[in-house]
């Protein structure tokens, strides 16, 4: 049943980080004209990219492929995708937390919070990585801290629904009653 529900919430979360605008995909994937870069941008774009300035942002790093990984459940495969992503840029959070994702679904827990933790190191407001280590945390039984993240999954959204925050709520209430 965890795994289960670990996949469904997994399922979830890249939902809502995909549809975020902060985040490296949105970034990856939204055309942006001309007019509404900055012109010293514009030429750091064009030096630092065989991509026309029209499209700043689309340097997919392969973020997009290790998720569809993960919703697949090729969760081996997500890990070698999010390696080749950190290659290129070590410090992409998105990669660290996919990383960790993968893990998580492989059951190598200690991997998965290794990684996790690595992604919160980078961004502690990554509201993806502070869901998955509470998922983490649901899945060692360590459910206090699984709370603890819950809450600052809660602050992280301040006075607004937030979908993740959510997720982890009905994820432990779940693991509290099958004890």
């Amino acid at each position: 049943m965890p795994i289960r529900l670990f996949n469904f919430a997994l399922v979830l979360i890249f939902a809502i980080v995909v549809a975020r605008p902060e985040t490296a995909y949105a970034q990856n994937h939204i055309k942006i004209s001309k007019d509404k870069i900055p012109e010293e941008q514009q030429a750091k774009t064009t030096e630092n990219t065989s991509a026309p300035p029209d499209f700043y942002f689309l340097s997919d790093s392969g973020l997009n492929v290790g998720e569809a990984l993960l919703k697949r459940e090729k969760y081996t495969e997500a890990i070698a995708v999010f390696e080749n992503v950190l290659k290129r840029n070590p410090r992409n959070v998105d990669a660290h937390a996919g990383i960790g994702a993968a893990y998580l679904g492989l059951g190598q827990t200690k991997r998965a919070g290794e990684a996790l933790q690595t992604a919160l190191s980078r961004d502690a407001k990554h509201a993806g990585g502070n869901y998955l280590m509470g998922l983490f945390y649901v899945e060692t039984d360590q459910i206090s801290k699984a709370v603890d993240q819950a809450q600052v999954l809660y602050m992280l959204c301040g006075r607004y629904a937030c979908p993740e925050e959510e997720a982890l709520s009905t994820a432990i209430n779940r693991a509290k009653q099958e004890k």
